[in-house]
C-alpha cells in the first residue's frame, strides 16, 4: 500500500486535537483553516440521539466554517 498523504478538513468535535490523535497517533496537525461559502449544521442525529454536525455549502460570502487541516496517510483514512 502507497503511503500517500491525504489532507482532511476537520470540523465539530474532530477540532479536539486530544481527541482525534488518541484515535489516529499518526495524523500531523498543519493549522487551521476557513472554508468560506459554507456553513455548520446540526441536523444530523447519532444513534446515540445526540445531534451532528456537517458543513452545507451557501452562496452567502459572509458563511464561513473553521476548522483544522490534518494530513493522513492511507491507513489513517482506514480508522
Amino acid at each position: 500500500m502507497s503511503n500517500k498523504l491525504h489532507i482532511n478538513f476537520a470540523f465539530g468535535s474532530n477540532l479536539s486535537t486530544r481527541r482525534l490523535f488518541a484515535r489516529l497517533p499518526q495524523a500531523q496537525c498543519l493549522g487551521v483553516a476557513k472554508l468560506y461559502q459554507h456553513r455548520l449544521t446540526f441536523n444530523m442525529l447519532s444513534t446515540d440521539g445526540s445531534a451532528k454536525c456537517t458543513i452545507e455549502p451557501t452562496s452567502c460570502g459572509d458563511d464561513v466554517v473553521i476548522g483544522v487541516l490534518y494530513a493522513l496517510d492511507d491507513e489513517n483514512l482506514l480508522c
